[in-house]
């Protein structure tokens, strides 16, 4: 899993910046604290998106789907909040996966 660290990076760093910025944009107090140590994100980030079974082969491609899942969740965090956002961030974008595996 240490080779597919790159994407629990990118994963994590785009979350953080859609969530700031979703939080500025919507006048929400930011919590910077507890955003970069929610256990959610984390479990997610080094569990659940290096996954070997589920994650695009490449390392763009996991690069690449990592970015997809932070954006869906993102989106379902905002537009779905009553649903569990990161699950369906993830089930979303493994619908790509093998695009991602035939096109990058």
């Amino acid at each position: 899993r240490i080779k597919k660290l790159h994407a629990s990076i990118i994963f994590l760093v785009v979350y953080q910046v859609l969530s700031v910025l979703y939080e500025y944009f919507n006048n929400i107090p930011m919590n910077t604290i507890a955003r970069l140590t929610d256990y959610t994100a984390m479990f997610f980030a080094f569990i659940m998106i290096v996954e070997p079974k589920t994650t695009p082969t490449s390392k763009i491609g996991m690069a690449f789907f990592a970015v997809m899942v932070a954006l869906f969740a993102t989106a379902y965090k905002v537009l779905l909040p009553q649903i569990d956002f990161f699950i369906a961030g993830l089930l979303t974008a493994n619908l790509f996966t093998n695009i991602i595996n035939k096109k990058l």
